[in-house]
């Protein structure tokens, strides 16, 4: 919690409302074609969502006014201060835990880079409200603050991170070899069915791809791998995309409904469907496929007009809606 609680003395933070709970508000995305993870933030009542498919961050935090204030005008402006220096705080909160890979998070690259810690502490300054209200007779102020992780201009949390990744991950490796390893792909001796059939295949060329891994508890993060059975990769690390892209969309769409991907723009017209057999990481995050599959994914990306890979035409499927274990429970263990 070393980094957060930078956050919470440089934001000059004020204590939270007791028994207030933020219920979150999804995009304007229905919600059922988004994949939003519900997280509760560590030291606090409040939760936050992070809507994957969107790529953004929201929180909705509660103020109430500066004690021994009787003016009402001056009630709902210190209510106000109150409600958006929480904001902040729990933006800065959930941020430290959002995964980079399926072993590093956020947190774990600010700890060991002064740099990260610099730009992603400017970068959060940058979370916007979209939503306030007063209740004037409850005396408590509500913000809505939302921060993206992806960027059309300027930074974004990817574009900070990436560049020193590689350096972190392999200080990380040799700090705590156990928890920063790549362990070995999960995958069943027996195959597991998708939760629907999966449309035949077209033939090529392939303008996307989309990896199905629903039913194998898959988690989203900001920069997941595609691997083979043994663990070697077959797409996914910053040398293997295109850095133009990830600032922007990410390097993955991630997303609850298989038909709902096949009309997405990532996708294209006749995007490569594969099941995967598997997942890989402590996060579960990164993608295992066939042998077979990783070589078809490589060939038909090497006749593609479009280069799906390098351009992030890239497109998993999860579960909807998607639940992540609670951030407190994750605080308690020491990972954050």
């Amino acid at each position: 919690m070393k980094a957060v609680s930078v956050w919470m003395s440089f934001l000059g933070v004020v204590s939270l409302l007791g028994g207030a709970r933020a219920q979150g508000q999804i995009t304007a995305t229905a919600a059922a074609s988004v994949v939003v993870q519900t997280v509760s933030i560590p030291n606090s009542k409040t939760e936050a969502q992070i809507d994957w498919t969107n790529q953004r961050i929201e929180v909705t935090s509660y103020g109430l006014p500066k004690a021994g204030i009787d003016h009402p005008g001056q009630k709902r402006l210190t209510a106000r201060e109150a409600a958006l220096a929480i904001a902040y705080r729990d933006i800065a909160a959930v941020v430290a835990g959002v995964q980079v890979n399926s072993v590093v998070t956020v947190q774990d690259c600010m700890l060991q880079s002064a740099t990260i810690r610099t730009e992603i502490n400017a970068f959060i300054k940058g979370a916007r409200p979209v939503k306030e209200e007063w209740n004037k007779d409850d005396e408590i102020y509500t913000v809505v603050m939302v921060l993206g992780l992806a960027a059309e201009e300027g930074a974004s949390i990817q574009s900070i991170v990436a560049p020193e990744l590689p350096k972190v991950q392999e200080q990380l490796r040799q700090e705590q070899p156990q928890r920063f390893e790549e362990p070995k792909p999960e995958v069943p001796a027996q195959p597991v069915a998708p939760p629907e059939a999966i449309p035949a295949r077209k033939p090529g060329p392939y303008t996307g791809l989309i990896i199905d891994l629903r039913s194998y508890e898959a988690r989203p993060c900001m920069s997941p791998k595609v691997v083979r059975q043994d663990g070697s990769e077959v797409w996914g690390t910053m040398k293997t995309v295109g850095q133009e892209f990830t600032n922007s969309t990410g390097i993955v769409g991630w997303l609850p409904d298989l038909h709902f991907s096949l009309k997405h723009e990532r996708a294209g017209a006749n995007p490569l469907i594969i099941r995967a057999i598997g997942v890989q990481g402590n996060y579960k995050a990164n993608a295992v496929v066939s042998d077979a599959d990783a070589n078809l994914i490589r060939q038909a990306n090497q006749e593609s007009a479009e280069r799906f890979l390098e351009n992030c035409r890239v497109i998993f499927v999860v579960e909807s809606p998607y639940k992540l274990r609670d951030m407190r429970d994750a605080a308690a263990r020491g990972e954050l």
